[in-house]
């Protein structure tokens, strides 16, 4: 499933970017929480104004090398 998205790596963790949104695009009185719901992502990061919707990668599972 994830291989159609593009994976990101914050602080030594892994992440699969499902969306962004610039921050001028998002009204004030939305919380973070709201737009994780919205989105159905775990984890939002930001960086220049961009917000990065994602989901954590916990657990990897090598099925075959």
């Amino acid at each position: 499933m994830s291989y159609w998205f593009k994976h990101l790596e914050f602080n030594r963790q892994r992440y699969v970017l499902k969306r962004t949104l610039k921050e001028s695009t998002i009204p004030s009185d939305v919380s973070s929480d709201e737009l994780k719901e919205y989105f159905m992502v775990n984890t939002i990061l930001k960086k220049d104004g961009i917000y990065y919707l994602c989901d954590s990668i916990d657990d990897v599972e090598i099925v075959a090398e």
